[in-house]
């Protein structure tokens, strides 16, 4: 219809107008019958019906919605023999909130992955909450770590150190162990600041110092493996029986919040080293592993680095004589992956999503973050 009621329009004063039969010489203004046709045209179709534009089969439209968004799983399956790599998108299945979800694109890292899409390692010495006698032991495992791999290191590695000036990060990640090494040394030769585990920093410290290391990792494509050499920060509604008040618990669950969400953007899993050992106080942790869904839930214990690790599905290991062990292990969990992608829903009444990802393989264990606030 549309081509019809523009053609008497579009012939030029030299063309023969078949519809209205009319001639070159006669031919001036449009019979009536035809603007009363446009017209109505006009009213069926308006203009701005016509101007829409149909939305592209390549942008799916999940992931323009506010009550969804697109998130990246990284997992780790093992079985008693080890890590599991020849698992494919069949295997798995995902549920939020225990309602199943699509998986959008699924990809395996094996070792022989492209260099592209190794995981970046950043080892975190905390000077903060370890003791001096502590820490010198922790130095030497480092460098026995790092002195064991020279050459190429399997993933790129730098380090951060946190002390009482702030958090340091080396500039960029190296896979070779001298240069690494060289930057550890020479941070070692310019400390000189007393260390203290007892030594009691608010938790805004311990927030500030996060998102530093999740802004600066975020700049990166991929996955980030972050392991957290020290024994975390003491728990002291556990240990001394702290009373928080409700401002405090806001403030706590704002901070749970935001670092959880920092973590999972930024493809970071975390993983604790602690060289304190099995005595360590920090071991306290489990009785907070169950993720603070409302402000009055929440508790010093919360914030602390190994429920964070657990929370992002990586590991707390402890180790009261090698460490360099435990690092090697951390390193050897990124050799072996699986990227899963959905899109989450954001919907609901409970700020957060419980995620749980499953196999059918038997006897294969799977790890990743727990969930999402949103």
């Amino acid at each position: 219809m549309l081509i019809d009621l523009v053609v008497p329009f579009a012939h030029s004063r030299s063309q023969p107008n078949r519809v209205l039969q009319e001639t070159e010489e006669d031919w001036v203004f449009p019979n009536p019958l035809w603007l009363f046709g446009l017209a109505l045209f006009c009213i069926i179709y308006p203009p701005s019906l016509l101007a829409q534009q149909p939305t592209s089969p390549k942008e799916p439209t999940l992931l323009r919605r506010a009550d969804s968004t697109p998130l990246i799983l990284d997992v780790t399956a093992a079985n008693a023999n080890g890590q599991v790599d020849d698992l494919t998108r069949q295997n798995f299945t995902v549920l939020i909130d225990k309602k199943p979800v699509g998986i959008s694109d699924f990809h395996s890292v094996t070792p022989e992955t492209e260099q592209s899409e190794l995981a970046e390692i950043l080892f975190v010495v905390d000077e903060l909450h370890t003791s001096f006698s502590t820490l010198s032991y922790e130095r030497g495992q480092i460098r026995s770590f790092l002195e064991r791999n020279v050459g190429n290191l399997k993933h790129p590695v730098r380090l951060a150190f946190l002390s009482r000036t702030g958090c340091e990060i080396q500039a960029e990640p190296s896979r070779d162990a001298n240069t690494v090494l060289a930057a550890f040394d020479q941070h070692s030769r310019d400390t000189n600041v007393s260390h203290d585990s007892s030594h009691g920093v608010g938790h805004g410290t311990i927030v500030r110092t996060l998102r530093k290391i999740t802004a600066e990792e975020a700049k990166k494509q991929g996955r980030k493996i972050v392991v957290w050499i020290g024994s975390g920060w003491p728990i002291l509604t556990s240990v001394g029986g702290v009373e928080l008040s409700a401002r405090e618990r806001h403030g706590l669950f704002n901070s749970v919040e935001s670092i959880s969400t920092a973590l999972r953007e930024a493809r970071i899993t975390l993983y604790c080293v602690n060289s304190g050992g099995i005595t360590s106080t920090s071991t306290y942790y489990e009785a907070f592993l169950k993720p603070v869904e409302k402000d009055s839930d929440a508790e010093e214990g919360d914030m602390n680095v190994q429920v964070l690790a657990v929370q992002s599905g990586g590991l707390v290991l402890s180790a009261s004589n090698d460490v360099s062990s435990m690092l090697e292990r951390c390193m050897a969990e990124a050799d072996r992956f699986y990227t899963l992608t959905i899109i989450a829903p954001l919907t609901g009444l409970q700020r957060f999503h419980k995620i749980e990802v499953r196999v059918n393989t038997p006897g294969i264990q799977l790890r990743t973050r727990i969930g999402y606030y949103g």
